[in-house]
């Protein structure tokens, strides 16, 4: 079964989403910053356990069983997904260096995988590296815990990367 290396484009975003989600359904960093993505998973028993479950444990230990199932019924994946897909293909159309590639079964034309590189063919001013990766945090997010990683990752972006090129000569 050969492969092709592709572009992606605007009709695959909700495939890459829901690729991704796949992929990080037992991470347990995944699943700390977002529980709500890995709800489908999680009731089909291949997912890790999610918040709502902790709580749901928690509750009918104490008596308060009834609170945290209208709580599990209030959780909304479909606006989860949504704003990941407005998410990617915000970055697709105003990010400059974002490059977006599909890994696709030419057989059955079915996408595999993918990735995104931030390609910077020369060096970038110290006020552009240096800012801190905008944030919007997704709903059913664990926002501070989200945040906090975030901004480790951003830490050491800028001690590795700088404003350095990515590309070689």
């Amino acid at each position: 079964m050969p492969f092709h290396i592709l572009p992606v484009g605007d009709a695959d975003i909700s495939e890459l989403i829901s690729i991704q989600n796949a992929a990080f359904a037992s991470n347990p960093i995944d699943n700390a910053m977002f529980p709500t993505r890995s709800s489908d998973a999680v009731e089909a028993g291949s997912g890790p356990v999610s918040n709502v479950e902790i709580e749901d444990a928690t509750a009918q230990k104490d008596g308060n069983a009834e609170l945290i199932k209208e709580k599990s019924k209030e959780e909304d994946t479909s606006s989860t997904t949504e704003h990941q897909i407005a998410q990617l293909r915000k970055d697709m159309t105003t990010n400059e260096a974002s490059r977006y590639i599909k890994c696709v079964d030419e057989d059955g034309q079915k996408i595999i995988s993918w990735a995104k590189w931030e390609i910077y063919p020369s060096s970038r001013p110290e006020t552009e590296w240096m800012k801190d990766t905008e944030l919007e945090v997704e709903p059913g997010a664990n926002k501070e815990y989200t945040e906090a990683f975030v901004r480790g990752l951003d830490d050491w972006k800028k001690k590795l990367f700088r404003g350095d090129p990515y590309c070689c000569e």
